[in-house]
């Protein structure tokens, strides 16, 4: 082989470097959930409350839904950890699987924020449930991960405010902002008459 032949620098770069990791704000999510297209909003859903990565998402089947045992199974060949694991359907989550179950037959107002989904989920859940053994089993994620990246970015009152964010709570918003654009009055300037 050639002296500089070195077929590693082909290699991508791992994802587990150094990046600082943003989450979305309750009003955001709940925002997204009111303007994404109907087919869209479960993927959506499950990724923001069950904290799921995109790819295990898109992996997802319904038959791995369990609605009656308030469990998400991801399979060992669907997971990028390659094992099993059960994740709970938190209450909010619930009612948007329900929903969105019988009905099923991103336009968030900027720039979308890298894995914000899941990275969002894992930040409150371990706000809120202050377990990060459990978090990281729910996640398939290492404590190590957890530890470095999602400790400490969010208040338990801010998680409590985030899995408050129900079908329900999404309805409100989309009847106050109707109520606001129809509240607006458009103003036509005045002819004078010369």
């Amino acid at each position: 082989m050639p002296r500089d032949f070195a077929p590693i620098d082909e290699v991508d770069q791992s994802e587990d470097a150094d990046f600082d990791i943003e989450i979305l704000t309750a009003e955001e999510i709940t925002k997204i959930l009111l303007t994404v297209r109907d087919d869209a909003r479960p993927a959506l859903a499950i990724g923001a409350f069950a904290g799921i990565r995109t790819a295990e998402v898109c992996r997802l089947d319904w038959s791995e839904v369990f609605l009656d045992k308030g469990l998400i199974e991801i399979k060992k060949g669907k997971a990028k950890t390659r094992s099993r694991r059960l994740v709970p359907i938190t209450e909010n989550l619930e009612p948007f699987l329900f929903d969105l179950m019988r009905d099923a037959g991103n336009d968030s107002g900027g720039k979308w924020k890298h894995n914000a989904l899941r990275h969002s989920f894992i930040s409150y859940r371990v706000a809120k449930i202050k377990n990060v053994n459990e978090v990281a089993m729910e996640a398939g994620n290492s404590l190590d991960m957890i530890f470095k990246h999602y400790r400490e970015l969010v208040t338990e009152k801010e998680a409590d405010v985030w899995f408050g964010a129900k079908p329900s709570a999404v309805a409100a918003l989309k009847k106050k902002q109707e109520a606001e654009r129809a509240a607006k009055v458009v103003e036509l300037p005045k002819v004078v008459a010369a």
